[in-house]
């Protein structure tokens, strides 16, 4: 972090040396020098774009930033006409799950969950109308909602990915099915465990492997019911 600082501030390092440097330290230094080295590279002239951002938003994921924070670089990533990608919308609705009043909404601050969804939801939909939302995106919001309680809000979710052709992967299945566990949405989980299970058969060649990832995500994404076990 020292070593960028003192490149950036001799106005030497290009955008590119900048992001490498903060991409490679993002999950190893502590938010308030991750900040540092960022208004190094604007005081030096650099321009941030989603590159920077994503290394911003990635580092306040793994130190598990405030909303308000989150919210600032938003705001100076739109001020500066950063669009997100896949990768940088999906690692800010990420950096959303993270944040301190996720905790509180899942302790049952209703207000702190209404807001962090609609945030998670606008990513979403602005990257979903871009054919940019991936399993990841989708996954990522489906862990909110179940650690919100709201199995009901992951069948919703399931059954838009399909709609929207978006292609399942194991691992986006598996972190859901955690998710729901930990929750307390124990059928929920069951039936993404089997599909994820099911996926992962029917792509090693298993003998009717397709059929049966088809069954077990109708049951998951008609799954209709947040009770809990």
């Amino acid at each position: 972090a020292a070593a960028l600082g003192a490149v950036g501030g001799a106005g030497l390092a290009p955008l590119n040396v900048d992001n490498a440097l903060m991409a490679a330290l993002a999950r190893h230094v502590p938010l308030d020098e991750m900040l540092a080295m960022y208004r190094g590279m604007l005081r030096a002239g650099g321009t941030p774009d989603a590159y920077t951002y994503n290394a911003m938003l990635t580092n306040m994921v793994a130190t598990g930033a405030p909303l308000h924070v989150v919210e600032d670089m938003v705001g100076e990533m739109r001020a500066r006409g950063v669009r997100a990608n896949t990768h940088l919308g999906t690692t800010l609705v990420n950096a959303y799950k993270r944040c301190p009043e996720m905790a509180a909404a899942a302790a049952g601050d209703s207000a702190a969950a209404a807001l962090l969804l609609e945030k998670a939801h606008d990513v979403l939909s602005s990257l979903a109308s871009q054919r940019l939302a991936n399993a990841h995106t989708y996954g990522t919001v489906m862990s909110m909602h179940a650690q919100l309680g709201d199995a009901a809000g992951v069948s919703r979710l399931l059954a838009r990915m399909q709609t929207a052709g978006v292609p399942l992967d194991e691992p986006t299945l598996a972190t859901a099915a955690k998710s729901c566990t930990e929750a307390g949405l124990v059928h929920m989980a069951e039936h993404l465990s089997e599909a994820a299970r099911q996926l992962a058969a029917s792509r090693g060649g298993g003998g009717g492997g397709g059929a049966h990832v088809s069954a077990a995500l109708m049951r998951a994404s008609s799954f209709d019911t947040s009770a809990r076990a």
